[in-house]
């Protein structure tokens, strides 16, 4: 069983993400880490590890995802998904809304 939700289209795009997948979309295809960061002291913890995974502890091998980002719009950021040999989906909580996404989308590879 599948939920649906329409989205509205917008042309505007984050320019700190677009920026950060510029840079990264002429290396290799690397590991996405995305994190379900909701509102609870939970997601920040989730948000702080894929940070942490991504910028410190793997940076060469790892971009971190904008999980808003690169599934709600076609932009950089879904590119990076797209091209990524493995994701990491670092969860907020129960919910995992991070794999149930890259499991509906045919990310969930890794």
């Amino acid at each position: 069983m599948y939920e649906t939700i329409e989205i509205e289209k917008v042309e505007r795009s984050c320019p700190a993400c677009e920026e950060y997948s510029k840079k990264h979309s002429t290396n290799p295809p690397r590991i996405a880490v995305m994190a379900c960061e909701g509102a609870c002291s939970k997601g920040e913890v989730a948000r702080l590890a894929a940070n942490m995974v991504a910028h410190r502890l793997a940076r060469e091998e790892t971009v971190r995802i904008c999980l808003g980002g690169a599934f709600t719009k076609d932009t950089g950021q879904r590119d990076l998904v797209r091209r990524a040999n493995k994701t990491i989906a670092i969860e907020g909580c129960f919910i995992s809304c991070s794999s149930r996404i890259c499991t509906r989308s045919g990310r969930n590879r890794g």
